[in-house]
This record gives C-alpha cells, structure tokens and sequence, in this order.
C-alpha cells in the first residue's frame, strides 16, 4: 500500500538527514503536516528482527539531552493493529541525545505500511513526541496467503501460554486429588475412632468394663495376673481363688487379702529389736547373741540372756495379736498375747519344755 493512500488532506512526505549512520530526528516538529520517510534508510520484511538503528535527538537544532529519560515507540501495523514498547531503545550517549534501537518485532508481522511516532519522557512527568514516520513492511508468500489480519507471534505466545496454563491445571487439579484422598482418609479414621469410643463408652455404660474407682462386677470366669490391694472390700459372688486358696461364696474378706496379714517370711530379727513392736503377720528368724534387757525377749525376765535363736512366728487378726517362739532345737516354746488398742500391754511369756527328740 503506497503511503499516498493513508496521507490524510493536505499532509505530505519528507526525507530524514542522516550522517555516519546516525539518523537526525527533530521532536520540536519543525515539518508542517508532513510524514517523515525511513525507508530510505530501511524496510522490513514480514517476521523480520532489525537490527540495531541509531538516532539522535535535536531540540531547538541542537542535541537533546536524555538524561533520566525513557522512550517510547507508538507503532501502527498494516492491519491496524497497535504496538507501544519502551524497551526496545538504549541511550547510549545520553547528553548528545544518541540511542540505539531495535523496533518490536511486533512491528513487522503485517505487510505495508508501518505507521509510528517517539514519544521522549523525563522523571519529571514531561512528554514530547516526535512527527510521524513511516517504512514499508513488504509481505512473503507464505504469510501473504494468511492475510487476515493474523499476528503469528501473538498467537504463538497464546498457545504457549495456554499450553502453561494447562499444565499448571493438571498439576493443581492432582493435588487437590491427593487432597481430596488424604481428607477421606482422615475422615474415615475419625469415624473409626468415633465409633470405637461409642462402643467403649457404651460397654463402660452397660457395666461391661472395669472402671477406676468404679463399683465393677466381674461373672464368669476372670484371671489377675497381680493382685495389690483389696483394702476397699471385695465382693464375691461365685467364689474366689486367691494363689491357691479358695475363699467362701459371697466372702467378704479384704482383711484377709491385706499384705500385711499375709504369713510369710518378714525378715530376720536383730540383737537390738524390741518384741513389743513385732505385730505383723508372718514368722522371722532370730539370732541373737546378746539379748539386751527392755527387748521382751522371750526366757531372759527382760534381762540378759545370750544365744537367743530361733524362729517367731506372729499371727494378728485386728486387734489381737500372738507371738510364738520355738528355739533353735525345737524343744522350747513360748508364746504371749495382746488384744484391744495399741496402748495394751503384752500378756507374760508362757513357756513349755519338750523332751529331746528321737532320732529320725
């Protein structure tokens, strides 16, 4: 398309001066409705990437100075599209005013003729712009077959940006797959948990499990690996087996189960224990040397006696207690008794003399 045919009234074209490669451009606008022409200096080809032009800026016919300034190209296409970019120029020389530039390529997808103008603005918000240019964009036959104001490179930047866009949407919609499967998973956990504290709860409830402090009710047939205490009472129903011996039905014999009316060994007695203190149920050796008096050992009147060995053998039933003595030969005995509070003194000692054994 010749540029005569877009010319709007009135307005003509003019030649640019260049020197040294370095094309004059004049932002004070000295032409008059005019158009000025690049072609002298180049075209472009359809999908073209220029390379680099310089031009210098004169204002008042002399060098602009661009310091802390930015340029802008405002471009029209063939096909009426438009381009604006600043990030096609480099100010080399910025107080002469010489930039290099390069235009989008944007500027040449369409073939014809390629409108544009420089628009120069400083930090300070000013703004000048230039006369309006033009260069001829001449078409190939591959791309002249598709005129229909088609813009391959955008459309190539669209589909990969779609192509992107697809991909991080598989990858978010996987995600949220795994999400989704987690959360379902979390879900059914809770709902087990959920259901077996119901069934706990319920089987605390209907009196089924045994509960701390709780009144529990064992039937059937129940085997304790330990048994600590009964101190609290204890209520059998169906008999009760405790290391082998068997107690009554309906018993209640928590005294019986207290340790310290089990009889078993309860240690051994020393040269300095006082017999008046030795009230729990089980038997104790004794070796004594020296029986010092105030001890209440048994065959001394609370003096002193010497080798005092043997066994004692208590039994304490509530407030009743009995001590037995048998000697180291076995052919003495003593025993004595208390009963009531702990304020009550020990009965005397009683004591039996045995003849000497027969042989075995």
């Amino acid at each position: 398309m010749a540029i005569e045919s877009i010319l709007p009234d009135g307005y003509k074209t003019a030649e640019l001066i260049e020197a040294d490669g370095i094309i004059r451009i004049d932002v004070d606008k000295p032409y008059r409705q005019t158009y000025l022409n690049l072609s002298a200096y180049f075209n472009g080809r359809q999908n073209d990437s220029m390379s680099l032009k310089k031009f210098q800026f004169y204002e008042n016919d002399a060098p602009k100075n661009l310091t802390n300034c930015t340029i802008t190209i405002h471009a029209q296409k063939p096909d009426g599209k438009i381009v604006v970019a600043s990030d096609c120029f480099n100010i080399i020389r910025p107080q002469v005013g010489i930039v290099e530039v390069s235009f989008p390529r944007q500027t040449f997808t369409a073939m014809g003729t390629v409108l544009l103008y420089l628009v120069i603005s400083n930090n300070q918000g000013t703004a000048v712009s230039t006369n309006t240019m033009y260069f001829e964009n001449e078409g190939n036959l591959s791309l002249t077959i598709n005129s229909d104001n088609y813009d391959s490179e955008l459309e190539t930047k669209r589909k990969e940006i779609l192509d992107k866009l697809n991909s991080i949407e598989t990858e978010v919609n996987d995600r949220l797959s795994s999400i989704n499967t987690l959360s379902k998973g979390l879900e059914n956990s809770y709902n087990t948990m959920a259901k077996a504290l119901d069934i706990n709860t319920q089987t605390i409830n209907d009196g089924m499990s045994a509960t701390k402090n709780g009144a529990n009710s064992f039937t059937g047939s129940n085997s304790f690996n330990k048994l600590t205490s009964m101190l609290g009472g204890l209520n059998v129903s169906n008999g009760l087996t405790v290391d082998g011996v068997q107690f009554s039905d309906k018993a209640n014999r928590s005294d019986l189960l207290n340790p310290d009316n089990v009889f078993q060994f309860k240690g051994a007695l020393g040269e300095d224990a006082n017999w008046n203190l030795i009230d729990k149920t089980g038997f104790y050796s004794v070796w004594i040397k020296n029986a010092h008096a105030g001890l209440h050992v048994p065959g001394t009147n609370n003096g002193n006696g010497s080798d005092v060995w043997g066994t004692l053998l208590v039994f304490a039933y509530g407030a009743t207690v009995y001590q037995m003595f048998i000697n180291f030969g076995g052919f003495r005995l003593f025993v004595r008794s208390k009963t009531g509070s702990p304020t009550t003194v020990w009965n005397g000692w009683s004591s039996a003399q045995f003849n000497n054994p027969e042989s075995n």
